[in-house]
Order: structure tokens, then C-alpha cells, then sequence
């Protein structure tokens, strides 16, 4: 059902307050320190003249008869949305029959992120009930439009942060002043008007400019500090087949998961930063070398102790990497789940890294 009603990653379970000014920026606190807040505009009221609310009534009326032809009408070209949907379609052909079972729907509020309006929808269908968020391009008109369905890392940023509100996972706050700030806006048609806002305090990145080696860092537990020195000298002139076989058995006494296959998200420190995946050899080798490593900061969250970590091997450009600690039964391990939340998304993002580049900058690094 969920793929045929295009499926968007910010479906979620009907339930949760919705307070925001008509209009206003919402914020959200994603850390439980308050170092890391997020924030975009969402109104709870929307008027049902609304231009995207009447483009998207049209959509509604068409979609419950599966008029394909019609429905390919009303998706925006400026943003490929278009050519999108029509590829889906060949692929797909009753991609909108399902809607013919829809019983009721309800724009519950609107985000605004550059120029799109991104309705709340409530559904009522014969087989249950969702909430999704409903994206239209509104330029001199409103048109439909799919971003969802084609994620890249801005969008994934507003698809976490509209699930994070829904779902009432981080609470409400006033949105920060005089702080670290990085705007988002969409990849395509970017507006500098309405972007997702990231705010970072400055005071998470205390450990810029200190220049301690991280294996003597007080943050790093103890029981850890081995897991830094089987990391050290897992790698010299071994096979990938040892390699591979060692970082199983680092990834068994140190972190939360043994999923050798995981890819853990590294951000270069470019200018601008650039987010890559790294296997989990790579990412052992990468800290390898321990006197390369310094902690940029440490960020305390609800379940978790995130340690931001600076790598400056040689001939490589300087790496960012977000160790996130969580406690199990009495020791520290990388929790590498935590990569799946919105603040795990966003601390290890090109975004946040924009702001270390920011403070290393005026750090004179």
C-alpha cells in the first residue's frame, strides 16, 4: 500500500502535539545538551484556498480514478519531478491505484523550505491511517513534485526533521541567537528564502586548538583506549582476507553491532566539506594513526556521548569523524545506530562540517 501512495521517508504514525506559530520558524532541540538545534518554518494552519492545497486537492480527485495522463500534468519539470514520474509509471503503471480505496484526508500544517510547500497530509484509507509529508514546487504556481522519493542529503536532512517533529522526539525550543548557523536549501531552484536551519553551539567545539593526540583525551573511557591500540596496529602489511578478519574482532569488543558490512559516514573537511561512506577497514585505517587524531568536541545526548574527532593524516585532506558512544551493560561501545537519527544524520553531515570549517578557520587551522 505504502509504495503505491509514493511511498516519502517521512511517513510516520498518526499521533503527537503540533504547536508553532502561524508562519514562524520552528526549532527543534536535537541533543540533549542543546548543542545541536535544528529549525524551518511550519505553519499548523493552512487556509484551503491555499494554492499547493488546491493543486493538491486536483492530484487527490485524480489519483482516487488512476488518471495517470492527467495526474503527469500537474508534476513540475523545473525540479525533474516530470520525468521522474513518468520513468515510474512504465515501471509502475497502477503506481495511483490504490488511492481509489482512499476515504479521507486532512492537510493537518505546512513546512516551507526554499521554494516548496511541503503539506502534512492525515489519510484515511480502507487499510489504515498515515501521515506523510506531501511536497509541491510553488514558483508562479504550485505543482506537484517527488523530491522524496529522489533523496539526496539536503532532502534527507527536512525528511528527518519533519519525522523528529512528528513524532515529538526532540522538543520545541526558541530558536538560537548568536550561535553557529549553516543554512540548507534545496539542491535545485535554491531560494534563499525558508531553508532548514542547522544551529551548533560554538561551545560543543572546545577542543579545537588544543592539539592533545585523542588516545589522551579525558572524554575517551578507558576500556576504549584498547580499542585505539588494536586499531593502531590492526593493518600493517596484512592481507585484506586478515584485515578483514582483525576488524571483525575490533568490531566485537568495541561497538554495539558485529555487522562487518556496515558504512559509517565520514566527513571531509574540503572546503566545502564533502560526506563520504567508508567500509569498516577503511574506517579502521583511517584511525590508525594515532597521533593524527584530535577531538574537535564532545556533544552529550539523551543515550549517547558523540566525540567529534579530527583526522590529519598526511597527504589526506583533514577528516571529520563522529564517534557516538552509547553505554551497554556498564561499558561504552560505538553505537553505530545512532547514524539512523536526525541528530546522528546532521552531526555527520557535510552541513556540521561547514561549521568545524568555520571555527578551525578562525582558529587559524
Amino acid at each position: 500500500m505504502i509504495k503505491r501512495l509514493r511511498r516519502l521517508l517521512t511517513m510516520v504514525m498518526l499521533g503527537g502535539a503540533m504547536a508553532a506559530a502561524q508562519g514562524e520558524e520552528l526549532c527543534l532541540q536535537y541533543t540533549l545538551d542543546g548543542a545541536l538545534v535544528a529549525g524551518m518554518e511550519f505553519s499548523p494552519q493552512v487556509p484551503p484556498d491555499d494554492p499547493a492545497v488546491q493543486v493538491f486537492d486536483q492530484f487527490i480527485s485524480l489519483a482516487r480514478r488512476n488518471d495517470t495522463e492527467r495526474i503527469q500534468r500537474l508534476f513540475s519539470r523545473l525540479d525533474g519531478s516530470f520525468e521522474y514520474l513518468q520513468q515510474e509509471l512504465e515501471q509502475i503503471p497502477d503506481k495511483f491505484s490504490l488511492y481509489e480505496g482512499l476515504q479521507g484526508y486532512n492537510v493537518r500544517g505546512i513546512y516551507r523550505w526554499g521554494q516548496y510547500a511541503l503539506l502534512l497530509v492525515e489519510y484515511r484509507h480502507q487499510r489504515g491511517e498515515l501521515v506523510m509529508a506531501e511536497p509541491l514546487l510553488c514558483t508562479n504556481l504550485c505543482q506537484m513534485s517527488n523530491i522524496f522519493e529522489r533523496p539526496t542529503e539536503a532532502v534527507d536532512q527536512v525528511s528527518e526533521f519533519i519525522y523528529t517533529h512528528r513524532r515529538n522526539l526532540s522538543p520545541r525550543v526558541d530558536c538560537p541567537a548568536d550561535t553557529l548557523s549553516e543554512a540548507i536549501y534545496p539542491e535545485v531552484l535554491i531560494s534563499r528564502d525558508n531553508p532548514l536551519v542547522a544551529y551548533l553551539d560554538s561551545g560543543a567545539l572546545a577542543g579545537i586548538g588544543t592539539e592533545a593526540p585523542l588516545i589522551e583525551q579525558a572524554q575517551i573511557p578507558d576500556n576504549l583506549r584498547g580499542c585505539y591500540r588494536q586499531i593502531q596496529d590492526f593493518g600493517e602489511g596484512l592481507e585484506q582476507s586478515v584485515l578483514e578478519q582483525r576488524a571483525g574482532e575490533v568490531l566485537a569488543q568495541c561497538a554495539t553491532t558485529n555487522d562487518a558490512g556496515i558504512m559509517i559516514p565520514v566527513v571531509e573537511l574540503s572546503r566545502p566539506p564533502q560526506l563520504s561512506f567508508y567500509g569498516l577497514v577503511a574506517f579502521l585505517g583511517l584511525l590508525q594513526e594515532g597521533d593524527s587524531l584530535t577531538t574537535l568536541g564532545v556533544i552529550e545526548d539523551t543515550r549517547h556521548q558523540v566525540v567529534l574527532v579530527r583526522s590529519d593524516r598526511e597527504a589526506f585532506t583533514p577528516r571529520m569523524v563522529v564517534l557516538p558512544l552509547r553505554t551497554v551493560d556498564g561499558q561504552p561501545r560505538f553505537d553505530w545506530n545512532y547514524f539512523a537519527t536526525a541528530p546522528g544524520r546532521l552531526l555527520a553531515s557535510r552541513f556540521v562540517g561547514q561549521l568545524v570549517n568555520q571555527v578551525l578557520e578562525q582558529a587559524g587551522q
